[in-house]
């Protein structure tokens, strides 16, 4: 209230593990939020978890995210060691929602989902430019979700391989 600009808040969520706990539901093993609103986001994160974790005894670290330049950053400022692996996978969230932008018929979702995870990159292209091509009022934003998804095919496909989900946009809601 009575500021100039808006202030961009960056949010981590932290945690060592995912565990089911139900049909459908899950639970994230020590989780831990970080908000920041400064220029250097990262380096006030690293400060933070430095405290929580031993990083020379890290193997695998995941970095699920919206596919933002400031967030895939993040992959170099979490290798700390030589034995880190860091790898930028893109949220299940983000990939469904540019699907539902894609198209609203539940079918055609439900199609290109099964494409997506089953057949080549050429043949999920194909599938969405024939949805453009019924639909060529909305070729701009059905083609911008499809570059974005393009532009992240490979963080989306490891995303699905690893059944990793993603519950940051429920952690901001909730924040």
């Amino acid at each position: 209230q009575n500021i100039k600009k808006d202030i961009m808040v960056k949010c981590f969520v932290t945690f060592e593990d995912i565990k089911d706990i139900s049909k459908n539901r899950r639970k994230l093993i020590n989780r831990s939020v970080f908000s920041h609103y400064g220029d250097k986001p990262w380096i006030a994160f690293m400060d933070y978890i430095a405290m929580r974790y031993d990083f020379s005894k890290i193997n695998n670290i995941c970095l699920l995210g919206d596919g933002a330049s400031w967030i895939k950053s993040g992959t170099n400022e979490l290798r700390l060691y030589q034995n880190n692996s860091v790898k930028f996978y893109l949220c299940e969230f983000h990939f469904k929602q540019a699907i539902h932008h894609i198209t609203t018929d539940s079918d055609e979702r439900f199609y290109l989902l099964h494409i997506f995870k089953n057949k080549s990159k050429s043949y999920f292209i194909d599938a969405v430019n024939t949805i453009i091509y019924n639909n060529p009022k909305r070729k701009d934003i059905i083609t911008k979700k499809l570059n974005y998804i393009i532009n992240n095919y490979p963080n989306i496909k490891a995303m699905l391989d690893l059944n990793i989900g993603s519950s940051m946009e429920s952690h901001i809601s909730h924040l």
